[in-house]
């Protein structure tokens, strides 16, 4: 019996939380990851699906945020889809796979000056592994969870990075993924602009100026080689946060996700 079928048989709608998608290792042992669904109610015709990855420096974080909640929420009353992958934490490199491992090192000096490397390591790689394995399973199962066009990807912090890693990097590491639309970056970077193509996909991104967390600089030396990245500075955002100002109503700081 496959995991999946111990859950019970995938629908096309509601919400389906901790469906699992793949098992890989980790610490000498194996991590069971799984992805959270958000689909519309009732009959409908194929939603769009963003999937959205969570924050924590890659060493912490949770699926299972009120933000992702809400966000869910949001989307299936739209007529949209949401899906919320778990991945690996703290991953060491011997757990990578050996192609990754291997390209790591040359990877790892492409990244700026300053660049906190915990978010180009191995960390960050084991991340896209999964993430790349969990689009894969979501494209197989479009009929199933009822989907279409391509998906858009999207995070804060880390989970930002992540997203602009399935975009920038995958290709260059030979990781085939389903064709991307768009990502949505909150307060995130990319580690290895050697490797950037600037053009490749739309990216609307948005940042603290003075972020502690995350230098602003990568996604503003992106901006200014790219036409496509979209980015907007506001003070008032906190660190991974999706708001423009304090006071921004709900409605507005979804409804810029939703597009």
């Amino acid at each position: 019996m496959s995991p999946t079928a111990q859950l019970g048989p995938l629908r096309a709608e509601g919400t389906q939380m901790g469906v699992p998608y793949r098992s890989a290792p980790l610490n000498g042992g194996v991590a069971d990851l799984h992805v959270d669904l958000y689909l519309p109610e009732g009959p409908r015709d194929p939603a769009p699906l963003l999937v959205w990855f969570h924050a924590g420096a890659f060493c912490v974080g949770t699926t299972k945020r009120p933000q992702h909640r809400a966000l869910g929420r949001r989307m299936a009353s739209a007529g949209m889809a949401l899906a919320v992958p778990s991945y690996r934490l703290s991953t060491p490199e011997d757990d990578l796979s050996a192609p990754v491992r291997d390209a790591l090192p040359g990877l790892l000096a492409m990244c700026p000056p300053g660049f906190r490397l915990e978010l180009a390591g191995s960390w960050a790689l084991a991340a896209l592994e999964d993430s790349v394995a969990a689009l894969r399973w979501l494209d197989e199962r479009r009929e199933t969870l009822g989907l279409t066009g391509r998906f858009v990807v999207g995070g804060s912090s880390a989970g930002a990075i992540n997203a602009m890693n399935l975009v920038h990097t995958a290709p260059h590491l030979g990781l085939e993924t389903p064709d991307i639309g768009g990502v949505l970056c909150y307060s995130g970077a990319y580690a290895y602009p050697g490797i950037y193509r600037p053009g490749a996909v739309p990216v609307v991104a948005l940042h603290h100026p003075a972020d502690p967390k995350i230098d602003i600089a990568s996604m503003r030396a992106l901006a200014a080689r790219d036409p496509k990245v979209k980015l907007t500075e506001t003070s008032a955002d906190e660190h991974g946060g999706f708001a423009k100002t304090a006071s921004e109503p709900p409605r507005k700081v979804f409804g810029r996700i939703l597009g």
